[in-house]
């Protein structure tokens, strides 16, 4: 599987680029104009990609080919601002039962969030 980074925009969120590189040590640019890259990861089945851009309040999906390792067809899976959650998604994890867990800056909360349908499942306030 390639590795998958980014870098920050700080500026007005819109020059920070997602970058991969593959295991020949090839690095290309696969989305671009990102705020401030966090929460990485991929569905179980491998077929989805997950990104938070905290600049945008914004968790996005991606459709992913594990054969190629590329990422596709960029989406806006959940808003925080639209949806009126508190606070700024960060990091993020999936578990073993493929529910994403949305670490929230500035929200004091912990996000349980079902992959099938991207619904607030579950908060916890810290």
């Amino acid at each position: 599987m390639p590795i998958y980074s980014s870098n920050m925009s700080s500026e007005d969120g819109t020059k920070g680029s997602l970058f991969k590189l593959s295991k020949d040590g090839l690095v290309s640019k696969h989305a671009d104009k990102i705020g401030v890259s966090n929460g990485l990861c991929w569905s179980h089945d491998n077929t989805k990609f997950y990104f938070i851009d905290s600049f945008t309040r914004c968790m996005y999906v991606f459709d992913y080919d594990v054969q190629l390792g590329t990422i596709d067809n960029k989406r806006v899976a959940l808003d925080f601002q639209k949806e009126q959650i508190n606070g700024v998604p960060d990091g993020m994890t999936i578990d073993s039962n493929g529910n994403l867990w949305i670490a929230c800056f500035d929200g004091y909360q912990v996000q349980k969030n079902k992959t099938l349908n991207l619904a607030v499942q579950e908060n916890w306030n810290l």
